[in-house]
């Protein structure tokens, strides 16, 4: 037996764990971790992100990222989505995956069916938010930040 002193269970809400409606959501990623494959081959990055507006405000949603392993195909597609979170968050070169974190950013979800285990939410897509336009610096290399040297007048659409 666990004494639970001075605990109030009306203190505290349910968290909701349903799958999210598919389409498209501005996230953060709030937290994000290397783990080692179950079988010790490889490693990905685990990132959990968190919806931060509209009617699922603050509900978390995560990724899975494979950085490191003898599938190759599994390999890229992981290093591509890195790009994507990277790009998205204007940080081309990031030190650490925290240079990630708390920018916000857009996903489009959507819900794999699994008899199994339950469906669940898959990042289908990673691009910045719509409402302000890609970080030049990540897209030409320079510091977030820093004034670039394109000028949208020099673009001829």
């Amino acid at each position: 037996m666990v004494q639970l002193p001075g605990f109030n269970a009306g203190e505290h809400e349910s968290q909701n764990f349903d799958v999210l409606p598919k389409g498209d959501y501005t996230v953060a990623i709030t937290e994000s971790d290397a783990k080692t494959t179950k079988a010790g081959d490889g490693y990905y990055l685990k990132f959990t992100l968190q919806v931060l507006d509209g009617e699922f405000k603050g509900r978390k949603i995560w990724d899975q990222l494979m950085i490191e392993h003898s599938n190759v195909l599994a390999v890229k597609i992981g290093k591509a989505r890195l790009g994507d979170y990277c790009r998205a968050a204007g940080k081309n070169n990031p030190q650490d995956t925290s240079d990630l974190h708390d920018i916000a950013i857009r996903v489009r979800l959507k819900v794999r069916k699994d008899d199994e285990y339950g469906d669940k939410n898959e990042v289908q897509s990673v691009r910045w938010k719509e409402t302000t336009k890609p970080n030049v610096g990540a897209l030409t290399g320079e510091k977030s930040g820093e004034k670039s040297a394109v000028d949208d007048d020099d673009i001829p659409f």
